[in-house]
């Protein structure tokens, strides 16, 4: 079993984790990319029940669970030990409201029991805006103040400031202050960093950006504030087409009192808006030159089912990363798959996902696995009959061999077979077999079948669970 071993640089680590899922909206501002800081479109009528997600970093598995609609309720890490998944940590949640969480409980698993380990509390005011987010951490039997974050809002319910602290000396000392200014039609027009040095609140950064009529946004501008002024940083415009998709980004960059090209991207859609091709490049104070390229493919319910990303070596564009969706029968994404080339193969690779289902609630995941269930938007999953295994396959396509994960809730016999699209069954893995309550791992070898479409099932007494997954050559 997995000992609980928790440091204070790990609580730094864990109050990011707790704060990164208690919000429901998310934001990724680490590359310029527009399609992929935009949430892929998750789920058409359907809701979004549970989740499994793999990563690559400790060989773990997430499982998010939701409740309502679309509510996280509990989250449930786990890592791979001797072919069987271990608890390792568990988020659960309670809400004051639809969509509005007012307590978050992070605990790490221990010699067989569930330890607390870190909390947080949100409060909120008569129109349901996030006031007062605390995060605590537990210490030799006793919940301890960490860090702490306010907020206020104008009368549309726009934040105005940001406040952080942290609990320094029995004492909150307060670390960094945001406030924000909008236009006369309700966009950002500018908002103001400042950290607190010396006893007083520094300037740091501002960013000022203008907008068209449509509220898309036009400009940006980045400046440090230096001495007693602000000095320009970074600039970036965008172009817009007809229908309001972007398809030119320029950003230049301040040096030596001159403003320098620095890297821009040009974009192209389908007809129904969805994007094509990005092409990214960087100047090199002479010329402009090809940098990365990325190319997607749709569903016919208009979901993305691949992205290409190719980077330019200087002589030939060489394959980067990609990921691969696929739907179930009601339209909704099944699984996401990302993968990294490297050693002229795709190896399983952790990317950060952004999802968004039909009640426009925003998720995100990072793993190189995600698989997804739903529940309809007028009834509920039952557990027992659902997906009573938790059953997953990885990776999917497949060539030369799957990864079978299920998760038997108590000691049963089981049943596990494959069979064709035609539904003639090709093998089978377990045959009335008595299996221990616990999550197993079951490596098949997939050699053996052709090219084509399998399904997988799991079953138990009257407990049935079927996946549906690839083989390609």
């Amino acid at each position: 079993m997995f000992n609980f071993i928790i440091g204070a640089s790990m609580r730094y680590l864990f109050t990011l984790l707790i704060l990164c899922l208690s919000l429901t909206t998310a934001f990724s501002k680490e590359n310029n990319n527009p399609k992929s800081n935009e949430p892929l479109i998750l789920s058409n009528t359907d809701i979004i029940y549970q989740v499994l997600v793999y990563s690559t970093t400790g060989n773990t598995r997430y499982t998010y669970r939701y409740m309502g609609l679309g509510d996280l309720q509990t989250t449930v890490t786990e890592i791979q030990q001797n072919g069987q998944w271990e608890n390792l940590y568990r988020t659960s949640y309670t809400y004051k409201s639809a969509n509005k969480p007012s307590n978050v409980l992070f605990e790490g698993y221990n010699n067989g029991v569930w330890e607390n380990v870190q909390r947080s509390t949100s409060t909120y005011d008569e129109k349901g805006d996030l006031i007062n987010y605390l995060i605590e951490v537990f210490q030799n039997g006793q919940w301890v103040n960490q860090v702490h974050y306010v907020y206020t809002y104008n009368s549309e319910s726009k934040i105005l400031t940001y406040k952080y602290e942290q609990w320094l000396n029995e004492d909150w000392t307060l670390t960094q202050y945001k406030s924000h200014t909008y236009n006369n039609n309700g966009d950002v027009s500018d908002y103001v960093f400042e950290n607190w040095d010396a006893g007083q609140l520094v300037r740091k950064d501002r960013y000022t950006f203008t907008y068209d009529t449509n509220h898309k946004q036009l400009t940006e501008l980045l400046e440090k504030y230096q001495g007693l002024e602000w000095v320009p940083s970074f600039r970036s415009s965008n172009t817009y087409d007809a229908e309001g998709n972007n398809i030119r980004y320029l950003a230049e960059i301040y040096q030596q009192g001159v403003w320098t090209l620095s890297d821009r991207r040009t974009c192209e859609y389908d007809a129904k808006g969805n994007m094509l091709t990005e092409l990214d490049e960087t100047h090199d104070g002479t010329n402009w030159g090809p940098h990365a390229k990325y190319t997607y493919t749709y569903s016919q319910s208009n979901k993305e089912l691949s992205l290409l990303v190719e980077q330019f070596d200087g002589l030939d564009w060489r394959k980067y990363t990609r990921r691969v969706s696929t739907e179930d029968e009601n339209g909704n994404i099944a699984s996401i798959t990302t993968d990294a080339w490297a050693n002229e193969q795709w190896n399983y690779d952790d990317q950060y996902i952004i999802l968004k289902d039909s009640q426009e609630r925003i998720f995100s995941y990072t793993g190189y696995i995600i698989e997804a269930t739903y529940q309809p938007k007028d009834g509920a999953v039952n557990d027992n009959t659902a997906n009573p295994f938790l059953l997953s396959c990885f990776p999917n396509p497949a060539n030369s061999s799957i990864n079978f994960n299920y998760t038997v809730p108590e000691s049963a016999n089981l049943t596990i077979t494959i069979t064709n699209a035609l539904g003639i069954e090709t093998d089978k893995i377990i045959d009335d077999q008595t299996n221990l309550a616990g999550s197993y791992i079951n490596n098949y070898n997939a050699g053996k079948l052709i090219p084509g479409t399998y399904f997988i099932t799991v079953k138990s007494g009257n407990r049935t669970e079927t996946k549906k997954f690839e083989i390609v050559r």
